[in-house]
């Protein structure tokens, strides 16, 4: 494991950027500057998916009850502003198109649903002391006042956890939640590894100047949870190849304890 944390702490070092890492295997973990407050962008979705199915699991709401849609296009990722006949989903699809291709019209019905209070009174609870929720997706003006949505590795990786691990949600929501966030299709983590090499549920992030990947590799007893994220580097491209290099890391100390 050392050998892992060294050649991580080398990447970093090669980046122009602040990188946050969180890296915690079955029986280890590399934190490194895992504390650090960063901008959340779509990371935070992960906080929504998590109240939205404890709400659904305690009966305050139902999987399959209606979401409307059909107002001003939100602007950024997704497919809803784009499909102007479909005026309403199912709770459960909303939360789908929210996670797996980062939606954001589908993220604001969520957040509208829920209500950032309850959002981050959630994240509260659970531990999560650098995650907040202050504005809408793609609410520039918010973002001008200094209202924005931040987290921290370590707390990404709490995040995860409660997803991946039984416990904290009751199975049915906690496994369509993991159903959900294996479908992703925006990895930065497996960047480096064949898809069919690799079992990832996860949820990625970007904004300008900001990369970010938070997920879980592999299922079952030998998993491990990682959250990166980078801000300030170069170029895009650095940032994602950064990304990349450290979940190969991950999944190449994985097939060397099997």
């Amino acid at each position: 494991m050392a050998a892992v944390e060294k050649t991580i702490n080398e990447l970093i070092g090669e980046s122009s950027g602040h990188v946050s890492v969180a890296v915690k295997f079955r029986s280890s973990r590399v934190y490194i500057n895992s504390g650090d407050t960063m901008r959340a962008a779509s990371t935070i979705k992960l906080a929504l998916l998590f109240e939205a199915c404890r709400q659904i699991a305690n009966g305050t709401l139902s999987g399959g009850q209606k979401i409307a849609f059909g107002g001003k296009p939100t602007g950024g990722a997704g497919v809803l502003d784009h499909l102007p006949s479909l005026k309403e989903l199912a709770l459960w699809d909303v939360l789908t198109l929210m996670i797996i291709v980062s939606d954001n019209a589908a993220s604001n019905a969520v957040l509208e649903l829920l209500g950032k209070e309850t959002v981050n009174k959630a994240c509260s609870d659970l531990g999560l002391n650098n995650t907040k929720i202050e504005r809408h997706f793609m609410d520039f003006e918010a973002a001008e006042k200094g209202l924005d949505n931040r987290t921290s590795a370590s707390d990404m990786i709490r995040l995860m956890e409660a997803f991946a691990m039984p416990g904290v949600l009751p199975e049915r929501e906690r496994k369509r939640a993991m159903e959900i966030l294996g479908n992703q299709q925006s990895r930065k983590l497996t960047g480096a590894i064949e898809e069919d090499e690799v079992q990832f549920y996860g949820k990625s992030g970007e904004l300008a100047g900001l990369q970010a990947d938070v997920g879980v590799f592999g299922e079952g007893e030998n998993v491990a949870i990682a959250a990166v994220f980078v801000e300030g580097a170069g170029n895009p491209l650095e940032a994602y190849h950064l990304i990349a290099n450290i979940g190969f890391l991950i999944h190449q100390q994985m097939k060397s304890v099997t």
